[in-house]
């Protein structure tokens, strides 16, 4: 009779460890909620231009202690954006527990799109070991993220002279520096500076701001320098400026200032002097017109 009711004291306690792992394993499937982490995300490249495409790279892992069944990853653009020859969603058929898989986007961006950045959202829905499909649960159940999909182009600037009040015999003047932005990036707090050369004497301020330098857009400043000599000098021009995301840039030029004459840059010069000499000139001819015309009055009255 005693090892009866230890028989029964053991099936009963055997049954409520079974009862109690069962009820466990319940609560995991039952609840598994959020059982999708998110472990890494990525874009290639890391900024998208505009008008470019990109690969947006997701890493996921099935956190749950069970399997999960007909995952489906869901990536909602925001409004300027599309899928390049891809779809907006990926199945995978079956994810174990612990188990992790790379999935990927082919996006891409709309030419006119401002450089920012921009919410996209992530859903993602299964059915869990039990056969809950959490496509048809709350949101407050449902998997779902916010990832940034950054925009940003490179501004591209390049200098030129625009004119030049400088030309032989006249070593004083002012010298017009256009700015171009020939990149899909927009420039900001763009500062130029001319730099000191022993080919000319800066005589105005060697500093100027520009401030903004949209893409494909151009800006002009002018610099009031003295020729040292006549000959061909370099113009040694630094600029610094930030891109929409506040990242330094600097750049710096050397512009060959050739020194022409008036006439090549379309200058007329003062012609005074040219005319005091011809009026010289002329009275020394007639002077010696007069001068011949007496002498030989005078041998003829003889």
């Amino acid at each position: 009779m005693k090892k009866l009711f230890m028989f029964v004291i053991f099936v009963m306690f055997f049954m409520s460890l079974v009862s109690a792992e069962y009820l466990e394993d319940n609560r995991t499937v039952n609840n598994m909620d959020h059982a999708i982490r998110i472990q890494e995300i990525s874009s290639v490249p890391d900024y998208i231009a505009p008008g470019e495409n990109a690969i947006v790279k997701i890493r996921i892992e099935n956190s749950a202690k069970l399997h999960l069944d007909d995952v489906r990853i869901k990536l909602a653009l925001p409004a300027d954006f599309s899928f390049l020859d891809d779809v907006n969603q990926v199945k995978i058929s079956r994810l174990e527990s612990k188990e992790s898989k790379n999935i990927s986007f082919n996006v891409i961006s709309s030419p006119s799109i401002n450089e920012g950045i921009y919410d996209a959202s992530l859903i993602v829905n299964y059915v869990s070991y039990l056969g809950t499909n959490y496509a048809n649960v709350g949101e407050d159940q449902q998997d779902n993220y916010t990832l940034g999909l950054i925009v940003k182009g490179t501004p591209e600037i390049f200098a030129q002279i625009e004119k030049s009040g400088i030309y032989r015999g006249n070593d004083v003047g002012v010298v017009t520096i256009k700015f171009v932005n020939n990149g899909v990036g927009d420039a900001k707090f763009l500062t130029v500076e001319l730099l000191e050369s022993e080919g000319y004497e800066i005589i105005s301020s060697n500093k100027d701001y520009i401030g903004d330098l949209d893409s494909d857009d151009f800006e002009s400043v002018d610099f009031r320098i003295k020729v040292n000599k006549e000959r061909t000098t370099d113009l040694l021009l630094k600029i610094t400026y930030k891109d929409s995301l506040n990242k330094d840039y600097s750049k710096e030029f050397k512009l060959p200032l050739e020194i022409r004459e008036a006439k090549e840059l379309g200058i007329k010069t003062n012609g005074t002097s040219t005319t005091i000499i011809v009026i010289i000139i002329i009275a020394v001819i007639g002077y010696l017109i007069y001068k011949k015309y007496k002498k030989k009055k005078k041998i003829s009255m003889i």
